[in-house]
Protein backbone atom coordinates (compact mmCIF):
# COMPACT_ATOMS: atom_id res chain seq x y z
CA UNK A 1 0.00 0.00 0.00
CA UNK A 2 1.61 3.57 -0.76
CA UNK A 3 2.21 5.49 2.01
CA UNK A 4 -0.36 8.34 2.43
CA UNK A 5 0.97 11.92 2.50
CA UNK A 6 -0.99 13.78 5.90
CA UNK A 7 -2.36 17.22 5.03
CA UNK A 8 -3.83 18.91 8.57
CA UNK A 9 -6.10 21.82 6.82
CA UNK A 10 -7.54 24.90 9.05
CA UNK A 11 -11.25 25.54 9.16
CA UNK A 12 -11.92 29.24 9.71
CA UNK A 13 -15.10 31.17 9.77
CA UNK A 14 -18.22 33.34 11.20
CA UNK A 15 -20.68 31.01 13.61
CA UNK A 16 -23.63 29.40 11.24
CA UNK A 17 -21.08 29.77 8.12
CA UNK A 18 -20.82 25.76 7.93
CA UNK A 19 -17.45 25.34 9.08
CA UNK A 20 -18.00 22.42 12.10
CA UNK A 21 -20.01 20.75 10.09
CA UNK A 22 -17.38 20.75 7.39
CA UNK A 23 -15.11 19.89 9.96
CA UNK A 24 -16.65 17.04 10.95
CA UNK A 25 -17.81 15.37 7.57
CA UNK A 26 -13.91 15.49 5.91
CA UNK A 27 -11.94 15.03 9.37
CA UNK A 28 -9.32 11.77 8.62
CA UNK A 29 -10.79 11.41 4.81
CA UNK A 30 -8.42 9.35 2.45
CA UNK A 31 -8.57 11.10 -1.12
CA UNK A 32 -6.48 9.29 -4.06
CA UNK A 33 -5.30 11.76 -7.21
CA UNK A 34 -6.17 9.79 -9.81
CA UNK A 35 -3.67 11.54 -12.62
CA UNK A 36 -0.97 9.95 -10.57
CA UNK A 37 -2.05 7.78 -7.66
CA UNK A 38 -0.93 10.06 -5.09
CA UNK A 39 -2.67 9.38 -1.94
CA UNK A 40 -3.44 12.00 0.83
CA UNK A 41 -5.60 11.67 4.35
CA UNK A 42 -6.95 14.86 5.67
CA UNK A 43 -7.19 16.55 9.14
CA UNK A 44 -9.18 19.30 9.07
CA UNK A 45 -9.56 21.16 12.61
CA UNK A 46 -11.01 24.16 13.19
CA UNK A 47 -9.35 26.97 13.34
CA UNK A 48 -9.84 30.46 15.65
CA UNK A 49 -9.97 33.46 13.14
CA UNK A 50 -9.07 36.22 15.86
CA UNK A 51 -5.73 34.25 16.45
CA UNK A 52 -3.47 34.27 13.17
CA UNK A 53 -0.67 32.37 14.66
CA UNK A 54 -2.77 29.24 14.91
CA UNK A 55 -2.40 29.33 11.34
CA UNK A 56 1.01 28.18 11.28
CA UNK A 57 -0.53 25.04 13.15
CA UNK A 58 -1.91 23.91 9.47
CA UNK A 59 -0.75 23.19 6.05
CA UNK A 60 -3.45 24.59 4.77
CA UNK A 61 -6.87 26.95 5.33
CA UNK A 62 -10.31 27.28 4.43
CA UNK A 63 -12.46 30.28 5.51
CA UNK A 64 -16.11 29.55 5.06
CA UNK A 65 -18.78 31.57 4.07
CA UNK A 66 -22.27 30.45 4.14
CA UNK A 67 -24.28 30.68 0.60
CA UNK A 68 -27.92 30.11 2.50
CA UNK A 69 -28.67 34.18 2.76
CA UNK A 70 -27.40 35.59 -0.66
CA UNK A 71 -28.58 39.10 0.18
CA UNK A 72 -25.32 39.03 2.86
CA UNK A 73 -23.02 36.93 0.80
CA UNK A 74 -21.10 40.29 -0.70
CA UNK A 75 -21.00 41.77 2.97
CA UNK A 76 -19.55 38.79 4.39
CA UNK A 77 -16.97 37.96 1.75
CA UNK A 78 -16.26 41.89 2.15
CA UNK A 79 -15.56 41.15 6.05
CA UNK A 80 -13.49 37.98 4.74
CA UNK A 81 -11.40 39.37 2.29
CA UNK A 82 -9.99 42.32 4.95
CA UNK A 83 -9.36 39.50 7.20
CA UNK A 84 -7.21 37.69 5.25
CA UNK A 85 -5.22 40.71 3.58
CA UNK A 86 -5.12 42.26 7.05
CA UNK A 87 -3.86 38.42 8.82
CA UNK A 88 -2.31 35.88 6.11
CA UNK A 89 -1.53 37.61 3.10
CA UNK A 90 1.98 36.29 3.28
CA UNK A 91 0.25 32.95 2.40
CA UNK A 92 -2.13 33.53 -0.11
CA UNK A 93 -1.73 30.18 -2.15
CA UNK A 94 -2.26 28.41 0.68
CA UNK A 95 -6.22 29.47 1.61
CA UNK A 96 -8.93 28.77 -0.24
CA UNK A 97 -12.70 30.66 0.46
CA UNK A 98 -15.16 28.00 0.73
CA UNK A 99 -19.13 28.84 -0.07
CA UNK A 100 -20.81 26.27 2.27
CA UNK A 101 -24.66 25.50 1.83
CA UNK A 102 -24.80 25.51 -2.02
CA UNK A 103 -27.66 22.90 -1.92
CA UNK A 104 -29.97 26.28 -0.45
CA UNK A 105 -29.07 28.10 -3.48
CA UNK A 106 -32.11 28.95 -6.14
CA UNK A 107 -30.11 29.12 -9.56
CA UNK A 108 -33.05 31.63 -11.12
CA UNK A 109 -30.89 34.48 -11.82
CA UNK A 110 -32.55 36.52 -8.98
CA UNK A 111 -29.77 39.11 -7.26
CA UNK A 112 -29.64 36.98 -4.17
CA UNK A 113 -28.22 34.07 -6.93
CA UNK A 114 -26.55 36.75 -8.95
CA UNK A 115 -24.13 37.90 -6.17
CA UNK A 116 -23.60 34.42 -5.43
CA UNK A 117 -22.43 33.58 -8.65
CA UNK A 118 -20.18 36.26 -8.83
CA UNK A 119 -17.93 35.09 -5.76
CA UNK A 120 -16.35 32.24 -8.40
CA UNK A 121 -14.88 34.96 -10.36
CA UNK A 122 -14.19 37.80 -8.01
CA UNK A 123 -12.74 36.38 -5.03
CA UNK A 124 -9.71 34.71 -7.20
CA UNK A 125 -9.66 38.07 -8.98
CA UNK A 126 -9.81 40.76 -6.49
CA UNK A 127 -9.14 38.72 -3.44
CA UNK A 128 -5.97 36.47 -4.31
CA UNK A 129 -7.13 33.54 -2.90
CA UNK A 130 -9.15 30.44 -4.53
CA UNK A 131 -12.59 29.59 -4.28
CA UNK A 132 -14.95 27.04 -4.20
CA UNK A 133 -18.22 25.64 -3.24
CA UNK A 134 -19.81 22.30 -1.60
CA UNK A 135 -22.54 20.91 -0.27
CA UNK A 136 -22.26 18.45 2.80
CA UNK A 137 -25.84 17.37 2.37
CA UNK A 138 -25.17 16.19 -1.40
CA UNK A 139 -21.41 15.87 -1.03
CA UNK A 140 -21.24 18.16 -4.76
CA UNK A 141 -17.59 19.76 -4.43
CA UNK A 142 -15.83 17.71 -1.67
CA UNK A 143 -14.04 15.86 -4.27
CA UNK A 144 -13.10 19.54 -5.89
CA UNK A 145 -11.77 20.69 -2.49
CA UNK A 146 -9.74 18.12 -1.23
CA UNK A 147 -8.28 17.86 -4.84
CA UNK A 148 -7.45 21.68 -4.56
CA UNK A 149 -5.85 21.60 -1.85
CA UNK A 150 -3.52 18.70 -2.35
CA UNK A 151 -2.74 20.26 -6.05
CA UNK A 152 -1.82 23.29 -4.13
CA UNK A 153 0.56 22.02 -1.62
CA UNK A 154 1.66 18.94 -4.00
CA UNK A 155 1.51 19.56 -7.53
CA UNK A 156 0.51 17.26 -10.22
CA UNK A 157 4.02 17.26 -12.55
CA UNK A 158 2.46 14.21 -14.71
CA UNK A 159 -0.25 16.47 -17.48
CA UNK A 160 3.01 17.74 -19.51
CA UNK A 161 4.29 14.41 -19.74
CA UNK A 162 0.64 12.62 -20.74
CA UNK A 163 0.34 10.70 -24.26
CA UNK A 164 -2.35 13.23 -25.27
CA UNK A 165 0.38 16.07 -24.78
CA UNK A 166 3.13 14.47 -26.07
CA UNK A 167 1.08 13.59 -29.13
CA UNK A 168 -0.23 17.49 -30.15
CA UNK A 169 3.11 18.49 -29.58
CA UNK A 170 3.86 16.41 -32.31
CA UNK A 171 1.28 17.44 -34.49
CA UNK A 172 2.11 21.08 -34.18
CA UNK A 173 6.03 19.84 -35.02
CA UNK A 174 4.88 18.16 -38.55
CA UNK A 175 2.25 21.37 -39.47
CA UNK A 176 5.00 23.37 -38.80
CA UNK A 177 7.60 21.17 -40.90
CA UNK A 178 5.03 21.49 -43.90
CA UNK A 179 4.79 25.24 -43.56
CA UNK A 180 8.15 25.66 -43.69
CA UNK A 181 8.30 24.22 -46.85
CA UNK A 182 5.66 26.28 -48.46
CA UNK A 183 6.42 29.62 -46.77
CA UNK A 184 6.58 32.45 -49.25
CA UNK A 185 10.05 33.61 -49.84
CA UNK A 186 11.29 37.19 -49.27
CA UNK A 187 14.45 39.16 -49.25
CA UNK A 188 17.61 38.55 -46.72
CA UNK A 189 17.81 42.02 -44.78
CA UNK A 190 14.86 43.25 -45.53
CA UNK A 191 14.11 44.91 -42.09
CA UNK A 192 17.37 47.45 -43.12
CA UNK A 193 16.98 50.81 -41.65
CA UNK A 194 17.45 53.13 -44.57
CA UNK A 195 17.35 57.37 -44.51
CA UNK A 196 14.72 59.21 -44.88
CA UNK A 197 13.55 60.79 -48.36
CA UNK A 198 11.81 63.68 -47.22
CA UNK A 199 11.69 66.41 -45.38
CA UNK A 200 8.95 66.60 -42.51
CA UNK A 201 9.75 68.70 -39.43
CA UNK A 202 7.11 68.83 -37.27
CA UNK A 203 3.21 67.22 -37.37
CA UNK A 204 1.50 70.59 -38.82
CA UNK A 205 3.79 69.34 -42.01
CA UNK A 206 1.95 66.29 -41.96
CA UNK A 207 -1.34 67.24 -41.24
CA UNK A 208 -1.10 68.89 -44.36
CA UNK A 209 0.26 66.45 -46.71
CA UNK A 210 -3.54 64.09 -45.55
CA UNK A 211 -5.29 66.60 -47.90
CA UNK A 212 -2.97 65.82 -50.44
CA UNK A 213 -4.12 64.24 -53.84
CA UNK A 214 -2.75 61.19 -53.40
CA UNK A 215 -3.80 61.10 -49.61
CA UNK A 216 -7.65 61.59 -50.68
CA UNK A 217 -7.28 58.92 -53.42
CA UNK A 218 -5.78 56.35 -51.18
CA UNK A 219 -8.47 57.19 -48.32
CA UNK A 220 -10.96 57.45 -50.76
CA UNK A 221 -10.36 53.67 -52.23
CA UNK A 222 -9.98 52.06 -48.78
CA UNK A 223 -12.47 54.23 -46.83
CA UNK A 224 -14.68 50.93 -48.57
CA UNK A 225 -12.99 48.42 -46.38
CA UNK A 226 -13.94 50.35 -43.07
CA UNK A 227 -17.29 50.06 -41.78
CA UNK A 228 -17.35 53.13 -40.19
CA UNK A 229 -15.96 55.31 -43.40
CA UNK A 230 -12.46 56.71 -44.00
CA UNK A 231 -8.84 55.03 -43.87
CA UNK A 232 -7.16 55.29 -40.63
CA UNK A 233 -3.69 55.19 -42.38
CA UNK A 234 -3.13 58.03 -45.13
CA UNK A 235 -0.48 58.07 -48.06
CA UNK A 236 0.99 61.04 -47.64
CA UNK A 237 3.77 60.91 -50.32
CA UNK A 238 4.14 57.95 -52.61
CA UNK A 239 6.73 56.54 -50.02
CA UNK A 240 5.06 57.05 -47.19
CA UNK A 241 2.21 56.38 -44.97
CA UNK A 242 0.90 57.89 -41.95
CA UNK A 243 -1.08 57.07 -38.90
CA UNK A 244 -2.65 58.75 -35.51
CA UNK A 245 0.30 58.14 -32.96
CA UNK A 246 -1.38 55.51 -30.88
CA UNK A 247 0.30 54.70 -27.36
CA UNK A 248 2.63 51.78 -28.33
CA UNK A 249 2.96 51.82 -31.83
CA UNK A 250 6.05 53.12 -32.68
CA UNK A 251 7.86 51.19 -29.58
CA UNK A 252 6.29 47.79 -30.46
CA UNK A 253 6.98 47.95 -34.59
CA UNK A 254 10.58 49.03 -33.48
CA UNK A 255 10.95 46.38 -31.06
CA UNK A 256 8.95 44.09 -33.54
CA UNK A 257 11.80 45.06 -36.51
CA UNK A 258 14.64 44.31 -33.47
CA UNK A 259 13.38 40.96 -32.86
CA UNK A 260 11.82 38.95 -35.79
CA UNK A 261 14.39 39.39 -38.84
CA UNK A 262 12.36 36.52 -40.64
CA UNK A 263 9.59 38.86 -40.66
CA UNK A 264 8.69 41.81 -43.05
CA UNK A 265 7.54 44.91 -40.86
CA UNK A 266 7.64 48.50 -42.81
CA UNK A 267 10.29 50.96 -41.10
CA UNK A 268 8.97 53.49 -38.66
CA UNK A 269 10.42 56.99 -39.83
CA UNK A 270 10.69 60.81 -38.12
CA UNK A 271 10.89 59.64 -34.16
CA UNK A 272 10.37 63.02 -33.57
CA UNK A 273 6.67 63.28 -34.14
CA UNK A 274 4.11 63.44 -31.97
CA UNK A 275 0.92 63.20 -33.15
CA UNK A 276 1.58 61.07 -36.17
CA UNK A 277 3.15 57.96 -36.93
CA UNK A 278 5.09 57.85 -40.30
CA UNK A 279 6.39 54.63 -41.58
CA UNK A 280 7.07 53.38 -45.29
CA UNK A 281 4.52 52.47 -47.26
CA UNK A 282 4.72 49.00 -49.08
CA UNK A 283 3.88 48.40 -52.81
CA UNK A 284 0.93 45.61 -52.57
CA UNK A 285 -2.16 44.92 -51.19
CA UNK A 286 -3.84 44.11 -47.88
CA UNK A 287 -5.32 40.39 -48.05
CA UNK A 288 -8.64 41.75 -47.23
CA UNK A 289 -8.42 43.45 -51.08
CA UNK A 290 -6.95 40.86 -52.94
CA UNK A 291 -7.87 37.18 -51.25
CA UNK A 292 -10.51 36.28 -53.47
CA UNK A 293 -8.29 36.57 -56.27
CA UNK A 294 -5.70 34.28 -54.78
CA UNK A 295 -5.36 30.71 -55.74
CA UNK A 296 -5.98 28.18 -53.47
CA UNK A 297 -2.16 27.29 -53.56
CA UNK A 298 -1.51 30.63 -53.20
CA UNK A 299 -3.50 31.30 -50.35
CA UNK A 300 -2.16 27.95 -48.52
CA UNK A 301 0.81 29.22 -48.46
CA UNK A 302 -0.05 32.35 -47.34
CA UNK A 303 -1.44 30.69 -44.46
CA UNK A 304 1.76 28.53 -44.17
CA UNK A 305 3.88 32.20 -44.03
CA UNK A 306 1.49 33.66 -41.05
CA UNK A 307 2.33 30.46 -39.10
CA UNK A 308 5.73 30.59 -39.46
CA UNK A 309 5.60 34.12 -38.88
CA UNK A 310 3.66 33.49 -35.59
CA UNK A 311 6.28 30.83 -34.58
CA UNK A 312 8.95 33.29 -34.48
CA UNK A 313 6.56 36.02 -32.53
CA UNK A 314 5.88 33.24 -30.01
CA UNK A 315 9.18 32.54 -29.02
CA UNK A 316 9.59 35.83 -27.33
CA UNK A 317 8.42 34.81 -23.32
CA UNK A 318 7.78 37.55 -20.11
CA UNK A 319 6.71 37.00 -16.45
CA UNK A 320 4.32 39.59 -16.67
CA UNK A 321 1.21 40.42 -18.85
CA UNK A 322 0.92 43.65 -21.20
CA UNK A 323 3.03 45.95 -23.10
CA UNK A 324 6.79 45.37 -23.92
CA UNK A 325 7.43 48.65 -22.04
CA UNK A 326 6.50 46.93 -18.26
CA UNK A 327 4.31 48.53 -16.23
CA UNK A 328 2.18 50.19 -18.84
CA UNK A 329 -1.24 48.98 -18.34
CA UNK A 330 -3.29 46.40 -20.69
CA UNK A 331 -5.07 48.13 -23.72
CA UNK A 332 -5.76 46.78 -27.49
CA UNK A 333 -9.05 46.88 -29.18
CA UNK A 334 -9.45 42.98 -28.65
CA UNK A 335 -10.22 43.96 -24.84
CA UNK A 336 -12.88 47.06 -25.75
CA UNK A 337 -13.70 46.93 -29.47
CA UNK A 338 -12.40 49.93 -30.73
CA UNK A 339 -12.42 52.36 -27.59
CA UNK A 340 -8.70 51.48 -26.45
CA UNK A 341 -9.33 51.77 -23.21
CA UNK A 342 -6.22 51.58 -20.48
CA UNK A 343 -6.22 48.95 -17.65
CA UNK A 344 -4.57 48.59 -14.76
CA UNK A 345 -1.19 46.61 -15.16
CA UNK A 346 -1.64 42.86 -13.94
CA UNK A 347 1.66 41.07 -12.17
CA UNK A 348 1.58 37.95 -13.67
CA UNK A 349 -0.44 35.28 -15.95
CA UNK A 350 -2.57 33.84 -13.56
CA UNK A 351 -4.14 37.52 -12.24
CA UNK A 352 -4.83 37.78 -15.91
CA UNK A 353 -6.29 34.68 -16.30
CA UNK A 354 -8.45 35.80 -13.17
CA UNK A 355 -9.23 39.04 -14.54
CA UNK A 356 -10.45 37.54 -18.23
CA UNK A 357 -12.81 34.99 -16.19
CA UNK A 358 -13.99 37.99 -14.31
CA UNK A 359 -15.13 39.75 -17.13
CA UNK A 360 -16.75 36.72 -19.06
CA UNK A 361 -18.60 36.16 -15.69
CA UNK A 362 -19.85 39.00 -15.65
CA UNK A 363 -20.70 39.63 -18.55
CA UNK A 364 -22.96 36.36 -18.66
CA UNK A 365 -24.53 37.34 -15.31
CA UNK A 366 -25.17 40.64 -15.85
CA UNK A 367 -27.00 39.46 -19.57
CA UNK A 368 -28.38 36.38 -18.01
CA UNK A 369 -30.19 39.14 -14.61
CA UNK A 370 -31.44 41.19 -17.23
CA UNK A 371 -33.04 38.59 -19.78
CA UNK A 372 -34.68 36.90 -16.53
CA UNK A 373 -35.86 40.31 -15.27
CA UNK A 374 -37.49 41.07 -18.63
CA UNK A 375 -39.19 37.54 -18.70
CA UNK A 376 -40.59 37.86 -15.01
CA UNK A 377 -42.12 41.22 -15.83
CA UNK A 378 -43.78 39.79 -18.50
CA UNK A 379 -45.18 36.42 -16.74
CA UNK A 380 -43.18 34.12 -18.79
CA UNK A 381 -40.35 33.03 -16.81
CA UNK A 382 -37.99 30.01 -18.90
CA UNK A 383 -35.24 29.10 -18.01
CA UNK A 384 -34.20 27.16 -20.60
CA UNK A 385 -34.39 30.63 -23.02
CA UNK A 386 -31.10 31.36 -20.73
CA UNK A 387 -27.66 31.49 -22.12
CA UNK A 388 -25.49 28.59 -20.95
CA UNK A 389 -22.25 29.91 -19.21
CA UNK A 390 -19.46 30.66 -21.51
CA UNK A 391 -16.37 28.32 -21.25
CA UNK A 392 -13.53 30.27 -19.61
CA UNK A 393 -10.03 30.18 -20.87
CA UNK A 394 -7.90 27.24 -19.18
CA UNK A 395 -6.96 27.79 -15.97
CA UNK A 396 -3.59 27.96 -14.37
CA UNK A 397 -0.15 29.65 -14.76
CA UNK A 398 -0.12 29.62 -18.86
CA UNK A 399 3.62 30.94 -20.54
CA UNK A 400 2.82 34.67 -21.72
CA UNK A 401 4.49 34.71 -25.06
CA UNK A 402 4.52 37.82 -27.48
CA UNK A 403 1.87 37.89 -29.49
CA UNK A 404 1.02 40.30 -32.79
CA UNK A 405 -2.72 41.00 -31.03
CA UNK A 406 -4.84 42.04 -34.15
CA UNK A 407 -3.99 39.62 -36.98
CA UNK A 408 -6.55 40.32 -39.59
CA UNK A 409 -6.63 40.33 -43.47
CA UNK A 410 -6.76 44.12 -43.26
CA UNK A 411 -3.05 44.26 -41.50
CA UNK A 412 -1.62 41.91 -44.05
CA UNK A 413 0.31 43.00 -47.03
CA UNK A 414 0.86 40.99 -50.35
CA UNK A 415 3.41 43.34 -51.92
CA UNK A 416 3.80 43.28 -55.41
CA UNK A 417 7.05 41.57 -55.09
CA UNK A 418 5.34 38.62 -53.73
CA UNK A 419 6.62 39.28 -50.00
CA UNK A 420 4.04 38.95 -46.75
CA UNK A 421 4.23 41.88 -44.34
CA UNK A 422 3.23 42.39 -40.97
CA UNK A 423 1.27 45.72 -40.32
CA UNK A 424 -0.23 47.45 -37.19
CA UNK A 425 1.90 46.40 -34.35
CA UNK A 426 -0.59 48.54 -31.68
CA UNK A 427 -2.02 45.92 -29.87
CA UNK A 428 0.76 43.75 -29.28
CA UNK A 429 2.30 42.70 -25.85
CA UNK A 430 2.92 39.69 -23.64
CA UNK A 431 -0.02 37.54 -23.37
CA UNK A 432 -1.22 33.65 -23.18
CA UNK A 433 -0.68 32.36 -26.74
CA UNK A 434 -4.25 31.83 -27.01
CA UNK A 435 -4.83 35.66 -27.44
CA UNK A 436 -3.69 35.67 -30.32
CA UNK A 437 -6.47 33.29 -31.54
CA UNK A 438 -9.23 35.13 -29.70
CA UNK A 439 -8.18 38.22 -31.30
CA UNK A 440 -7.58 36.82 -34.85
CA UNK A 441 -11.29 35.15 -34.79
CA UNK A 442 -12.49 38.16 -34.22
CA UNK A 443 -12.70 38.77 -38.03
CA UNK A 444 -15.55 35.72 -38.81
CA UNK A 445 -17.61 38.21 -41.04
CA UNK A 446 -14.29 37.37 -43.56
CA UNK A 447 -14.94 34.70 -46.63
CA UNK A 448 -15.09 30.70 -45.61
CA UNK A 449 -11.20 30.05 -46.97
CA UNK A 450 -9.89 32.77 -44.97
CA UNK A 451 -11.70 31.40 -41.14
CA UNK A 452 -10.88 27.74 -42.59
CA UNK A 453 -7.46 28.05 -43.05
CA UNK A 454 -7.29 30.14 -39.69
CA UNK A 455 -7.04 27.10 -37.74
CA UNK A 456 -4.11 26.27 -39.18
CA UNK A 457 -2.35 29.51 -38.64
CA UNK A 458 -3.61 30.47 -34.65
CA UNK A 459 -5.31 27.22 -34.26
CA UNK A 460 -9.26 26.40 -33.63
CA UNK A 461 -11.67 29.45 -32.57
CA UNK A 462 -11.77 29.18 -29.18
CA UNK A 463 -15.05 28.02 -27.29
CA UNK A 464 -14.73 30.77 -25.14
CA UNK A 465 -15.24 33.52 -28.30
CA UNK A 466 -19.28 33.88 -27.93
CA UNK A 467 -19.06 34.82 -24.55
CA UNK A 468 -16.17 37.17 -25.13
CA UNK A 469 -18.73 40.34 -27.03
CA UNK A 470 -20.18 40.79 -23.59
CA UNK A 471 -16.57 41.32 -21.82
CA UNK A 472 -16.78 44.63 -23.84
CA UNK A 473 -20.08 45.44 -21.57
CA UNK A 474 -17.66 44.71 -18.38
CA UNK A 475 -14.24 46.32 -19.21
CA UNK A 476 -14.97 49.68 -18.89
CA UNK A 477 -15.72 48.93 -15.02
CA UNK A 478 -11.53 47.84 -14.72
CA UNK A 479 -10.80 50.74 -16.71
CA UNK A 480 -7.85 52.94 -15.11
CA UNK A 481 -6.98 56.06 -15.59
CA UNK A 482 -3.49 56.00 -17.07
CA UNK A 483 -1.62 59.09 -18.35
CA UNK A 484 1.51 58.02 -20.91
CA UNK A 485 2.34 58.80 -24.16
CA UNK A 486 4.32 56.11 -27.03
CA UNK A 487 8.12 56.68 -26.44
Amino acid sequence: MKELTVIRVGVFGPKGSGKTTLTRHLHETVFRRRLDGKSFRFTFVEGDSNKPETFLEFDFAIFTISLEDGSAVESVWSKTMDLIKQSYSQNLDKICVVGTKSDLVAHDFSWEDVAIQRLTTSVPFYGDVSYLTISIVNGSGTGELLLHIANQLYPNSTRRNSPAFLYRNAIEAVLDAIASIFSLPFRPAINGETPDTYELPDDETVTALCSSPIAVDYNAYHAKYNPWGGCPAKKITPTLIAKRAQLTERTNTTFARTQFKGIPIPEPRYPHLKKWFVTEFVEGRMLLDCWGSLSIFKKFRVACTLRMYLRQIHRLTRSTPGSIVEGRPIYGNVYDDGQRMLYRPLESSKKFHQWIHDLLKEGWLEYSFNLAGSMREDGEYDPTILPPEPPSPSDGDDKLVFIHGDLSPSNIILSDDGTLWLIDWADAGYYPEWMEAVASWRYESHSRSWRYLLRFVVGPRPAFQDGWHRLHNMIGRHAFAWASVDG
